[in-house]
């Protein structure tokens, strides 16, 4: 049996029965309620944080990417 794991966006989200679906994102997203899904769990704990988030929507060839900050255990 192979495994898959699919992306969607949210606000094109077409639920089914034959698949989980997980919401991963900090924030609930606007204009969505919440009963209108059918989602098997919200994941907001591995979601990026808000700092990696602008990070990425920021980010140029001349910053290094944070890691000490996010990969040290």
């Amino acid at each position: 049996m192979k495994h898959a794991i699919d992306i969607q966006r949210i606000y094109g989200h077409a639920g089914d029965d034959e698949h989980v679906h997980f919401l991963v994102d900090r924030l609930w997203p606007r204009g969505i309620k919440k009963d209108s899904l059918s989602l098997d769990g919200w994941l907001k704990d591995v979601a990026p944080s808000n700092e990696l988030r602008d990070w990425f929507r920021v980010s140029d060839s001349a910053r290094p990417f944070p890691s000490a900050e996010y990969f040290d255990a």
